[in-house]
C-alpha cells in the first residue's frame, strides 16, 4: 500500500520430470516493513503483532515441494515468519471484494 508499508517479495517455482512423474519446487519470500504513515506511528495506522506498536515488521519464507505422478500428489511443506509484526493482510483478509 502506498505510503503505508512496503513489501518485496521474491518467488520461484520449478518442475523437474521423474520417470513418470513429476516434482515441483515452490520457494517464497516476503518481507514487510513500516513505510510513510506507518513509520510515522500516526494515529489509527497500526498492524497487529506485539510490542511493536504497531509497526510492520515482518519476514514470511516457505517451501513446497511436491511429487505428482498420474491423478496422485505427496507435497512437505515449510513456513517460517519472524519479525515483531504478524503478516500484514489488507482489510483483516476479511474477504470483501472491492
Amino acid at each position: 500500500m502506498k505510503d503505508y508499508y512496503r513489501q518485496h517479495y521474491l518467488g520461484a517455482v520449478h518442475n523437474l520430470a521423474q520417470g513418470d512423474g513429476k516434482l515441483t519446487t515452490d520457494l517464497r519470500y516476503f518481507d514487510s516493513n513500516a513505510h510513510g504513515t506507518n513509520d510515522d506511528q500516526r494515529a489509527g495506522c497500526a498492524a497487529s503483532g506485539f510490542n511493536n506498536n504497531g509497526e510492520v515488521d515482518n519476514r514470511a519464507a516457505s517451501s513446497l515441494f511436491t511429487f505428482s505422478q498420474s491423478s496422485h500428489s505427496l507435497g512437505l511443506g515449510y513456513q517460517h515468519l519472524s519479525g515483531k509484526s504478524n503478516f500484514p493482510i489488507i482489510n483483516n483478509g476479511d474477504g470483501a471484494s472491492a
